[in-house]
This record gives structure tokens, C-alpha cells and sequence, in this order.
């Protein structure tokens, strides 16, 4: 409306109809209303002009970012394109004018700019006329013209977007006149077009449709029930309509396959003339199955060739959805989550399988274990006057040799042929020989009343006991006997006193709650003194009182795991609910007060209640037995109280004492000065609290991860794909790269998926050269863009023969700095770079011995050359770990003084736990804020002490454990003062340990990389009820889990998204028979072993100790299981384990090899009980043998060796059930399996008791692969 309208309409009338009066009335209620209309049309231009400005100033800062891009290109001597921008601007010139040469190198690209600026102008006007035109939700039906077409989508009027390009579009070119369906579901975003309708024009059939321009149509949700039909790569076809469900976009919960019935949540049009209302489907927002169950089943059938089975008879299951290291057998018991699905005859698919593990309600017989032919009572029977002698017993030491006379009487009438003797033929090596007769085959008569000797020798090769049977051969008729024979360790050690074997444990006796949480003592000296002024605290998490009645109460009525297990999660109603981002919160708060709590209760268990401290210059020094095998665990900053007994009428005061130094089983306090001075050596009880810092780093981190990261990383559902944040090139020429050019006019993600799929995504349309044509005058025309997305997923337009200079900007040339990566691992690094998935973390799966941390290694220096105002953290959860990738950094030669930091605690120094090549590189944080205190130094190491903010905020790399990187946060370190977040060794880690470092990131704009493997050990936790409520599943695994980021062998050639994950498959440790069973059992038969099993030093040295392996055609076994018949004990004052039998099998393998010429450092030998490496050092040490490292599994994660020896050390089946209710040992743990048995780099002896470790699935599986490749040995057994 303008003023002449206003001039004609609103004041003028008709002469003679209205009076003065009126009139004036009139003409001053006109001037109020013309009043109010120009005020409003000023409010709407004002409001239009600060939308334009705030475009404005957001298309500043991209100039702004466009323009850095160029200067750092200016800058790069490796690029060297735009060096004198002369070069450079030419170079990128090329791409559109191969002939041109331009004079002024700076004017052409700010014109460009310029360019790109008038561009914006132009389409945020265009915006602003549409917006004026689609203002509500809804679904309209409209005509327009395609202005352009690319490989990924079709440009309609200069404005809307359609990215669905398919057989449908292929006839399109640019100026068809269209009739078309777009939708808007947010009126703050931009309308979709949800299809093309048709051609105006003759080409098309298009009799039938009424077009009807501007119809408004509404919408809403609704689920929709169908069946997949169909997999086309990430593309699921369903049924009816034939709907395609890109999987890539959708939330859900499992992969679907053919057969699968879905339920659809979509947001459809409403349609009145159509039956059910429904209209066409707009949106498909997630998929979940119609129908689900979980129960328990028997295996009925399991075909291993095709790796097929069924359950219950109803149930299809496939062995890949199986748990990890799960081999399915027809007759276990397991658990299933199936889904309903059309599978031929079968009606329901499982998703998950877990077997269930039961101890048997009978003892088994661990002696006699023949099969079934030996065991035939017929033959054992002495028959026709013919006896035998029938107790056949070796008892002897290792060392020791026997002989035995069998005496064969002929009571009979008659004479009776013997013709000849044997023994029976076992795979096991035999202990036996026949001394005389020397000769077998010639027959012997024995007339009656006579008899015959055959004498046995014994020659011992194995530990325990084992049982042989010799056949006599009579004329008409058989006898055999079986000789029992115990070999025993008599003459090498006897390190157990017979009154200590039993297996009643000194009961503990739980603390008083109300003195284990209201304790009241005189404060001691601190070893720092904390900073008075904090720039960012720590809230106080304090157990609630509820939760400590609660596990209190269920440790008293002394219920089993299981029944603890329901307790609890009737008390904590929150542990019973599913993990979601609403529960995300309470839960992880409740699960860290099981922890703390368990914490507290189990280190009461090393309370002292007489000790002495002695004194030692300003310390009193307390000795405490077992505390060199972290036995307590303790570390500088934990605490001691103690307390006396004088005298019981009076108050009996307590004393706090802080550790300042640890040394081998001494303890080195600082109590109040006054104790200090009255203390005289009395007699005292001690009782040990451990720090909770790190624990309350962690309820922090849940805070903020709640709030910084949010659902879209904490719980992603979709990937929402983004233009990579540079484009690639490599120096030398790949086998198997996948460049990604869009100057080439490839789509990115045609090269993710499988072939079915990139067919179709990535044809190009006949008319695209048309696209590139030129306007008359030369220029580019702005206006006619194509369309791409922006990092934060938006849709902007930008000219195709501008992306030439976008793309040379955003160009760079990946030089490898390891010139050994292999495909794999160069495939993870450029994946991280590009960026794809971002802000969704990247998995680097890497399974053992396949290079995990030289690719997080090669991905650092990356990132450091190709981004340069990248700031890098690097977290790992322990300090071993981060040390070794500090080496490995420092040793690659590629980092510049001031590069790096490593991030230490102040209970590091002073110890070991640091190389000291790394001291210079380290550094302590000063927690004080900055400006209040001046402590910074360096230590005669070289170690940064007390390094503020403003120090340590410098480097460009920081590395450090989770934990102490949580000290970043309390200096006031901003969010997003890292762009990069990288950490080792994630599934180590527990998920509010991996938030501590995570919470650094922005979710908008940085970037998580997490390496690790979820098949290995997972996160230590001390609460068994913490763990079983999701405490011990890492961040890594439960992404790993779900989707996006599950496996999806139709989906991916790569079995993976490789937007969100690579699977590292090389490995470089194991010779191929070692690894084959690891390989199997958890990794999908997908590894490749790099090692020679001919010609590499680990076979040569195989080959060389081959006499002392089991006989074998070809190479010798790399894996052999020795089955030891031993016996298992355990100490009154200890809960641990230990088998004398397998310690003393130890030593024998350990000598024979030492013979060969190994070294300790070639040998490792792991066991999964404390008691049991005792055991086993002590055994060594007093038959003076070099040790080599005896630990747990734990301790040799991510380690290897030459030859690694396992004792399972448990032997009795009554036993086991307490094993799988408490996790202890390597039964019923896979993760402890898998990392155990791939240590081992030429050979791997494994020692246990068969008959008791073939009760559990995953141990069957080992004993079936070791008995198939001829690589058992020891006792007798059969799997039959």
C-alpha cells in the first residue's frame, strides 16, 4: 500500500452523501488509521533490515573465514600455490579459463569475494519473498522450473532444493516447467520438496493429474506397518508402496534385513480421498520392529558352513549377532532379543545371542575321561581263567622314573595264546613304554597255572594326573587294563602348607556406617597446599545417605550377585530404566557412588589393627605388607587414620595422616605437627581412606556432558553428512584410495556405500555439462548456483565454476609422515580429516597387533600440518598408555620445541611411572587462578611445575590421562579451546572418566576421534553392581552397539560406516595360527595376518623348539593346550587362587626354553589370580630361574611377547558357578580370553584343567580348535 492509494481510497468521498461534520469525523479517524498502517510498515521494514544485517554480519565472518583460507595458502610452502599469489590465482584460474592469464592477482580474488557477497545479497532477497509466501506448516503443491541439476540434486526456481535423484529424474533437464509437492514442517526452516510431481509439458503423461498451483494441504505423524523388501547397500525397500528408507537418516535401534516387519514413524499429508487419510509420505523419522521378545531358548540346530541356527525351533538366528567369541552348539541354553520377521518357515529373527553359562548340578569325574571304546567294562573283565593284575598305579615326581610288573595268570584248564600286546593310540604323548618283553608280536603260551610278566616303564612329561591303556591280545579274546598314573611335584616344590588348603575364607566383617561416614580426626598436613582462589570448583558429590543404607543392607542378609542384582534395582528405581539422555544423569551419578562405596568397604579390608610408625626425618613411616603389589592400592594424597586403644573410658581421639611418598611397602605421612612431637612408637590401628578427586572429576564431567554435548553426540540416532572440511591429495598414488573430488563431479558419499547403491547415487545426468555453461559476457552468473551443505548442515548456493577456488582453498596434500601405514590405516586418517559425520565421534577400531596407536599417532601430525589452528588433547586412561604415545609422537622427529605438553599429577613424580626421555616434555597444573599465585618453575628434570593457564594454553598438543585432564576444566579452560579430541585406548575407559576430556570439545565445530577395541578388557570397576548396571561398558562399546554405528555387512563393503568407524584388519604380531582363533571367535574371521608362518622369525624360531612341542605333521603347533589334572587352593586370609600343579608346569616349559636361548623379556606368563603369580615367582626364584614377567591379564594389555604361557588355574567344576557370578578368572569372561591368547607373538602353551574349562562355551571353542590342529597334550580328553 502507497499514498496515492491512501489519497484515493481512504480520503476521498461522494458529493452530496456525507456532511461537514462527518466529513471531519471522518477525515480524523482515516488519519489515525493511515497513522497506524505507516507505523506498522515501518516496524516491518525495520525488522527487515536487521534480518538483513544479522545475514549480513554472519556472511562477514565467512569472508572472514574465506580470507584466513587464503592468507594460510599465501603462507604454505608446501602448497606452494599460492605462494606470490601470482602463481597461485592462475593455477586456480585454470579450472574455468585454460587460456586466460590474469594481471592482478589480489583484485581477482577479492573480486571473487565480492562476487560471493553480492550472491548472498541476492538470494536472501529471493528468501525473503518466498518466506512471505509459505508461513505455515504444511504441504503445498506448486509449479515451477528446474534451474539446475547435479549429480546429488535438482535446483527449482533458483531456490528450493530436491536431493532425491533416482531413475525418476534421469529425463529432467533444465528449464522443464514442473509440478511438484514441497512440505514445511518448522516455519523458521525452509520448506522440502518431497517429490516431482510431473513435466508441463508433452513429454510427460500427465492426463490424469489436475494441477492445481498454491494448494495447501496439512500434515501430521502416524506409523505405518511394512515388511523390507528389499536391500539396496543403506537403502531399505519396503512394502507396500514401495518406500526406500535411507538408513543413513533414520533413527533406530538394529539394522534390518529382507523379511523384516517395521513399524514407520513418518509424517505423512492428510489426504480426504483416500480411505485412510493418509496422503503422501513426507518424512520417515525412525524404524523399530512391530513386534519384540526376549526369552530364554536351547539351540535346536546350527550349520557352521553357512553359520545359520535356530532356536527353539522357531527362532533363526546368524552367528555374527551372536555375543563376542560365542561359537553357537546344538544343546546350549542361551538368551535371546529376536524380532518378528518373515525368514521362510521361521517367524522370528534374533537380533542378539548370549550363552548361558551354568555350572553342572553334578560333579563331574575329573579323572576318567576315556573314550567310549577304552571304557568298555567288557573288556576290562578278565575272561576264560585269564587274571590280570588290575592296580596299575604310577605315583612319581617330575623327575622321577618307575617301573611297574603286570603279572598275567592263567588259572585255567588249558593253555591260553597270548599273541601279542599294544598300546591304545591317543593323541596325547605317551608316558609309557613296555621294558620286557622287547618283542610283543611273537605269540607267547601260557599253560595253566602258569603266568607271564610284562614289565612298564615310566618316564614322566607332564604334570598331574593321566591314565594309558594296554591291550593283551589273546587268541580268542582281549583284555585290557588302564594304568593310573600321578605325576606330582614333590621334588621341586612344596610352596603349600596342607592346613592352609582350604576353601572357607576369613569372613570380613563390615565397618560401622555411621564411623565409616561421620568419622571426626585432627587434620594432617596436606602434601600441597590447596590455592585459595579457584577459578572454576567442584561441586561436592557426597553419597547420599539412602544409597549407603541400601547396599548396606544388601551386604548384611549376605544375598548371592544375582539376588543383590534385583535388590538393588528395586531400591534405585533408576538403574532399572533403559540409558537414554533423560536417565543419562541420575544414573551415572548413582552408578559413581557404587563405585565410591565399594571403593571404601574394599579398602577397610587392609586395615592394620596393630601397627608401629617409625620415624624418619620430618615423615613418620608406616610399613604395610603387600602394599608393593598394590595391595592396598594406594598413591600420594590418600589418607591414613589413627586411632588407640589407651584407654577406653576416655575420649579416643583420631589422627589424619596424608601419604606424601610411597617406596616398594613403605609409607611416608605427615600427620598434625603435634602428633608429631607426642607420638613415641605406641602401638596403634590404622585404617586407609583412598582420595575421591578422581571420582568427582567424573560426576562433573556427566554434568557438563549433559549440557555441552547433548543428545545428538551422547546418543546419536542419524548421520547428517557434511562437506568435508578439506579435500585430498596424496604425494604418491594409492592402491586402493577413494579420492574425493567434487570438481570431478563425484558424489561424496557414492564412495561410502556398496556398489548397489553408488550405481544409482552417483549417475551422471546427460544435461549436467549444460550447467557449466558460461553467460555472454564471460562472467560467472551468480545467481545460477548449485547447491551444497554447509558444516553446521545448512543449505547455501555456490556457483560451479567458483568451486574450483573453494576447493583449491580447501585443498591439501596428505604427505605421510610413517611411510608404513597400510590401506587401513590411511583409509582412518583421511576419513577423520574429511570429517564427514562430524560432530559425531570417529572410531578407530582396532583389534590387537594391527597398529592402533601408530594410526592415532599419524592422525595427530595430520592434523597439526593440515589444520594449523587446530589444538590438539589427547587423553588415554592411563599413564602407560599416554606415555607411549608421548614417545611415539616425540620419536616421529616432526614436532617443533613448545609443540607438546604432557599433562602429569603430582603423585607422578617422584616415582617410575615416567620415562625419562619424556621429563622435559611434562608439566604439573597450577590450580590456582591465574594472577593469585606465581609458583611456576622448572624441577632439576626439566618438568614445568605449577604451569598456569596462560602456559600451559600455548601448546598445540596436550596429552594426558582422562583423570588429570580434568584439572583444565578448574583453570578455566573454555570450551572449544581444543578443535580436536583424541583419545587412546578408549574402551579402557569408564563413560564418565571419557566425558572428563570430551566436555573441552564444541559440538558444533570440533571434532572426537576414540581408538580402542571393545572386544579387549574393558574399564576396571571395583562395584560388581555398578558394573552389571552399565558402569563397566566404555563410551567406545555402547557407540559400537547402536546405531549408526553398528556393523552392517550389506550396508558397507567395509562391514562399517566409514563416516563414523574403521576397522583396522592387519595384523603384525601374531604368526597365523595364533591368530586364527581370535580372529574367529571375535573378530569375524576379517583380520590379515602379515606374519610368514614359513618364512618370518617367529615360525624359524617355532621350528627350532619343535621336539619339545606335540608331534605334528608340518609345522610345529603355535598354540598348544596342556591339559594339567591338578588341584586348586586357596589361603584362609586370601580370596585369590593358585594350583601347584600348573606352577610347577611353568617352571618346566620355562626351562626347556631358556635351554633354547630365549629371555625373560621373550616370555610372558599370565595367570588370572594374584595368588597364582606368588605361586609362580616364588617357585622360580627358589630353583634359582630367571624371571620373566608374571602378571595378570590386565597388566598385559597392549603388550606382546615371543611366547606367552597361560594358567587358567582353576580345577574344580564346583567352583565355576562362583566364577561366572563374580567375574573372577578367565572363565566366563571372553574380553580376558581374547587379550590373553593374542599376546603371544610364535607360541602360545595354555595350562588348565579341560574336563572343568570345557563346560564353558568360549573354552570349548579353544579346546576344539587345539584338539582339531594336533595341538593338545597332557591328561586325557576327549570332547566326545
Amino acid at each position: 500500500m502507497n499514498s496515492s492509494t491512501l489519497s484515493t481510497s481512504t480520503l476521498g468521498h461522494s458529493t452530496g452523501q456525507r456532511t461537514p461534520e462527518s466529513q471531519d469525523s471522518e477525515l480524523t479517524s482515516s488519519a489515525t488509521q493511515t497513522s497506524k498502517i505507516l507505523n506498522q510498515m515501518k516496524s516491518e521494514l525495520q525488522e527487515q533490515k536487521q534480518r538483513k544485517r544479522f545475514l549480513k554480519e554472519l556472511h562477514t565472518k565467512r569472508v572472514q573465514f574465506l580470507r584466513k583460507e587464503l592468507d594460510y595458502l599465501k603462507a604454505s610452502e608446501e602448497l606452494k600455490m599460492l605462494s606470490l599469489m601470482y602463481n597461485g590465482i592462475q593455477y586456480a584460474m585454470s579450472y574455468v579459463y585454460s587460456k586466460e592469464t590474469v594481471k592482478n592477482t589480489d583484485e581477482e580474488i577479492n573480486e571473487v569475494i565480492s562476487r560471493i557477497e553480492l550472491a548472498n545479497e541476492i538470494n536472501t532477497d529471493k528468501t525473503e519473498k518466498e518466506e512471505e509466501a509459505l508461513n505455515e506448516e504444511g504441504c503445498y503443491y506448486k509449479t515451477g522450473s528446474i534451474t539446475h541439476i547435479s549429480t546429488d540434486c535438482i535446483l527449482i526456481d533458483d531456490f528450493y532444493t530436491y536431493n532425491i535423484i533416482d531413475y525418476s529424474t534421469n529425463n529432467l533437464k533444465i528449464g522443464d516447467k514442473i509440478y511438484y509437492l514441497l512440505y514445511l514442517r518448522d516455519p523458521n526452516a525452509k520448506p522440502k520438496v518431497r517429490k516431482i510431481i510431473c513435466v508441463i509439458n508433452d513429454d510427460w503423461n500427465n492426463e490424469n493429474i489436475n494441477v492445481k498451483n498454491d494448494v495447501h494441504t496439512c500434515m501430521t505423524s502416524t506409523n505405518i506397518v511394512v515388511k523390507v523388501t528389499k536391500r539396496e547397500g543403506r537403502i531399505a525397500i519396503v512394502e507396500p508402496n514401495n518406500i526406500r528408507i535411507d538408513l543413513c537418516t533414520v533413527r533406530s535401534d538394529f539394522i534390518p534385513i529382507v523379511g523384516d516387519w517395521l513399524v514407520l514413524d513418518c509424517l505423512v499429508e492428510l489426504n480426504n480421498k483416500s480411505e485412510d487419510w493418509m496422503g503422501e509420505i513426507l518424512e520417515i523419522n525412525g524404524i523399530k520392529p512391530l513386534r519384540s521378545q526376549l526369552n530364554c531358548g536351547v539351540i535346536s540346530k546350527y550349520n557352521p558352513d553357512n553359520k545359520v541356527g535356530i532356536i527353539n525351533k522357531n527362532i533363526i538366528f546368524y552367528k555374527r549377532l551372536c555375543g563376542m567369541g560365542y561359537i553357537p552348539c546344538v544343546g546350549d541354553n542361551v538368551v535371546t532379543e529376536s524380532i518378528e520377521s518373515d525368514q521362510g518357515q521361521y517367524k522370528w529373527r534374533s537380533l542378539a545371542i548370549t550363552p548361558l553359562i551354568q555350572a553342572p548340578k553334578k560333579l563331574i569325574t575329573l579323572t576318567n575321561n576315556f573314550p567310549p571304546s577304552i571304557l568298555d567294562a567288557e573288556l576290562l573283565k578278565n575272561k576264560y581263567g585269564i587274571v590280570i593284575d588290575d592296580k596299575l598305579e604310577f605315583n612319581l615326581g617330575i623327575e622321577e622314573e618307575g617301573t611297574l610288573e603286570v603279572s598275567i595268570q592263567n588259572n585255567a584248564s588249558y593253555a591260553h595264546l597270548l599273541q601279542s600286546g599294544s598300546f591304545v593310540p591317543q593323541k596325547t604323548p605317551s608316558q609309557l613304554s613296555l621294558e620286557s618283553p622287547i618283542y610283543t608280536s611273537i605269540s607267547t603260551v601260557i599253560n595253566p597255572s602258569e603266568s607271564v610278566t610284562y614289565t612298564f616303564k615310566c618316564k614322566p612329561q607332564f604334570i598331574g594326573t593321566s591314565e594309558e591303556q594296554f591291550i593283551f591280545n589273546f587268541k580268542d579274546f582281549k583284555i585290557a587294563r588302564v594304568f593310573h598314573i600321578n605325576i606330582n611335584t614333590k621334588n621341586i616344590s612344596q610352596k603349600f602348607n596342607s592346613a592352609s588348603i582350604q576353601q572357607k575364607r576369613e569372613k570380613f566383617s563390615l565397618p560401622d556406617l555411621n564411623e565409616l561416614i561421620e568419622t571426626t580426626c585432627i587434620p594432617g598436613v596436606r602434601p600441597s597446599k590447596p590455592p585459595a582462589f579457584v577459578k572454576i570448583r567442584n561441586g561436592i558429590f557426597k553419597i547420599p545417605r539412602y544409597i549407603w543404607n541400601t547396599v548396606y543392607d544388601i551386604m548384611q542378609n549376605k544375598l548371592s550377585p544375582t539376588e543383590r542384582e534385583i535388590a538393588i534395582g528395586n531400591q534405585l528405581p533408576c538403574l532399572q530404566k533403559e540409558l537414554s539422555f533423560e536417565t543419562y544423569k541420575d544414573r551415572f551419578h548413582i552408578l559413581l557412588f557404587l563405585e565410591e562405596i565399594s571403593l571404601i568397604i574394599h579398602i577397610q579390608r587392609y586395615n592394620m589393627k596393630s601397627a608401629i610408625l617409625r620415624r624418619c626425618g620430618d615423615y613418620l613411616m608406616l610399613k604395610v605388607p603387600g602394599l608393593a603389589e598394590k595391595r592396598p592400592s594406594l598413591m600420594v594424597g590418600d589418607k591414613v587414620v589413627v586411632s588407640f586403644q589407651w584407654d577406653s573410658s576416655k575420649e579416643n581421639p583420631k589422627y589424619e595422616g596424608f601419604i606424601h611418598k610411597i617406596k616398594s611397602t613403605e609409607l611416608f605421612l605427615k600427620f598434625n605437627q603435634k602428633f608429631h612431637h607426642e607420638y613415641n612408637g605406641e602401638d596403634c590401628q590404622v585404617s586407609f581412606i583412598i582420595s575421591n578427586a578422581s571420582l568427582q572429576r567424573c560426576h562433573v564431567g556427566i554434568n557438563l556432558a549433559i549440557n555441552r554435548l547433548g543428545p545428538d553426540i551422547l546418543f546419536p540416532t542419524r548421520v547428517v553428512q557434511k562437506e568435508p572440511q578439506f579435500y585430498l591429495e596424496e604425494y604418491e598414488n594409492e592402491e586402493k584410495s577413494i579420492d574425493v573430488q567434487l570438481c570431478h563431479n563425484e558424489s561424496i558419499s557414492s564412495n561410502i556405500f556398496k556398489k548397489p547403491m553408488s550405481s544409482t547415487g552417483t549417475k551422471m545426468n546427460p544435461n549436467f555439462e549444460t550447467n557449466l555453461a558460461n553467460t555472454n559476457d564471460g562472467k560467472i552468473n551468480i545467481a545460477d548456483a548449485t547447491i551444497s551443505r554447509t558444516p553446521n548442515g545448512s543449505i547455501t548456493q555456490t556457483n560451479d565454476e567458483l568451486k574450483p577456488y573453494i576447493i583449491q582453498i580447501k585443498k591439501r596434500k596428505l604427505n605421510w609422515f610413517n611411510k608404513k601405514l597400510n590401506y587401513y590405516q590411511k583409509e582412518a586418517v583421511k576419513n577423520i580429516i574429511l570429517g564427514l559425520a562430524r560432530p559425531l565421534p570417529y572410531i578407530i577400531f582396532g583389534p590387537p597387533g594391527t597398529g592402533k596407536t601408530v594410526t592415532i599417532c599419524e592422525t595427530i601430525l595430520q592434523i597439526l600440518t593440515i589444520i594449523p589452528e587446530s589444538r590438539l588433547l589427547v587423553a588415554t586412561p592411563s599413564n602407560s598408555s599416554a606415555n607411549l604415545i608421548t614417545e611415539r609422537l616425540l620419536h616421529s622427529n616432526i614436532l617443533k620445541p613448545g609443540d607438546m605438553v604432557r599433562l602429569i599429577a603430582y603423585h607422578c613424580l617422584n616415582t617410575n611411572m615416567i620415562p625419562e626421555e619424556l621429563l622435559p616434555y611434562c608439566a604439573t597444573a597450577e590450580l590456582a587462578e591465574e594472577g593469585t599465585a606465581d609458583r611456576f618453575y622448572h624441577d632439576k628434570n626439566g618438568i614445568k611445575m605449577n604451569c598456569p593457564m596462560s602456559v600451559l594454553g600455548r601448546h598445540r598438543i596436550t596429552i594426558g590421562t582422562c583423570n588429570i585432564l580434568g584439572i583444565l576444566h578448574n583453570m578455566g579452560f573454555p570450551r572449544g579451546h581444543f578443535s580436536h579430541i583424541l583419545v587412546d585406548e578408549a574402551g579402557q575407559a569408564t563413560e564418565p572418566e571419557i566425558m572428563i576430556p570430551l566436555n573441552f570439545i564444541h559440538s558444533d565445530y570440533g571434532q572426537v576421534v576414540l581408538a580402542g577395541d571393545p572386544m579387549q578388557l574393558g574399564p576396571i570397576v571395583q562395584s560388581q553392581l555398578g558394573s552389571f548396571f552399565g558402569l563397566g561398558v566404555s563410551f567406545l562399546s555402547r557407540l559400537l552397539q547402536q546405531f549408526p554405528y553398528q556393523r552392517d555387512p550389506d550396508g558397507f563393503e567395509t562391514c562399517y560406516d566409514p563416516r563414523l568407524v574403521t576397522k583396522l584388519v592387519m595384523n603384525y604380531r601374531s604368526l597365523p595360527e595364533i591368530l586364527h582363533l581370535p580372529n574367529m571367535l571375535f573378530y569375524e574371521s576379517e583380520l590379515q595376518p602379515q606374519l610368514s608362518s614359513e618364512n618370518s622369525e617367529e615360525a624359524k624360531l617355532l621350528e627350532m623348539l619343535r621336539a619339545e612341542l606335540p608331534e605334528k605333521d608340518g609345522s610345529p603347533s603355535a598354540i598348544i593346550f596342556h591339559g594339567v589334572n591338578g588341584e586348586n587352593y586357596q589361603d584362609s586370609e586370601s580370596p585369590s587362587w593358585y594350583n601347584p600343579e600348573e606352577a610347577a608346569q611353568v617352571y618346566l616349559y620355562l626351562s626347556k626354553l631358556y635351554k633354547y636361548g630365549l629371555e625373560p623379556d621373550d616370555i610372558g606368563i599370565i595367570t588370572p589370580y594374584y595368588k597364582q603369580v606368588v605361586q609362580i615367582r616364588d617357585l622360580l626364584l627358589e630353583l634359582n630361574l630367571k624371571l620373566p614377567k608374571i602378571s595378570s591379564v590386565e597388566a598385559f594389555q597392549g603388550q606382546e611377547r615371543k611366547v606367552i604361557i597361560i594358567s587358567a588355574v582353576r580345577s574344580c567344576n564346583n567352583l565355576v558357578d562362583e566364577d561366572v557370578k563374580h567375574s573372577l578368572g578367565f572363565v566366563a569372561s571372553p574380553t580376558r580370553l581374547n587379550v590373553a591368547i593374542t599376546r603371544a607373538r610364535a607360541l602360545l602353551i595354555i595350562l588348565g584343567n579341560p574336563k572343568l574349562l570345557v563346560l564353558d562355551p568360549y573354552w570349548r571353542s579353544l579346546l576344539t580348535y587345539c584338539i582339531d590342529c594336533g595341538g593338545y597334550t597332557g591328561c586325557n580328553f576327549s570332547l566326545s
